[in-house]
């Protein structure tokens, strides 16, 4: 190999190792007992590269030292419980402060609200949760296993 092509070869590697970035999901089903917002209880990593971002003990991702902004994503599956016409909100905080949030009515049961990727300033300590509600019913039904309810986290900067 060519000295310039192991150069290369060394920069895309240091690239890779400066990826943080955190995927959180549930590991069952969840059922929510209240049509309020609720803090959904992120219990399973499904994804934790670098060290500048932490899983905490209540479903959330905090923010280490040196980080100034975030892109963040999420999936809720609303599994079971809802009805046409339910008014259901998914949102990401940042603490106890909205970051991103869709308020909409479904159509039926059985859906999955996306809420796009979008680039937030944050601080060291700064907690990101995933929040859901159904505003028309209780024991609303959340998908869990990994892929149908998850909260993405990478750092940007």
């Amino acid at each position: 190999m060519s000295a310039p092509k192991i150069f290369e070869l060394i920069k895309k590697v240091k690239k890779l190792e400066e990826v943080n970035a955190m995927t959180l999901a549930l590991s069952e089903h969840y059922t929510m007992t209240s049509t309020d917002l609720t803090k959904l209880p992120l219990n399973k990593t499904l994804l934790s590269v670098g060290n500048k971002l932490t899983r905490t003990s209540n479903g959330g991702i905090e923010i280490g030292s040196g980080v100034s902004y975030v892109r963040v994503s999420a999936t809720v599956y609303y599994r079971s419980g809802a009805q046409a016409n339910d008014a259901t909100t998914t949102a990401i905080y940042r603490n106890t402060s909205s970051m991103i949030d869709n308020t909409s009515k479904v159509s039926g049961t059985n859906y999955s609200k996306i809420l796009p990727t979008k680039i937030f300033d944050v601080s060291e300590g700064d907690i990101i949760y995933l929040y859901a509600r159904n505003g028309s019913r209780v024991n609303q039904e959340i998908g869990g296993f990994d892929a149908l309810t998850f909260l993405n986290v990478e750092v940007v900067k």
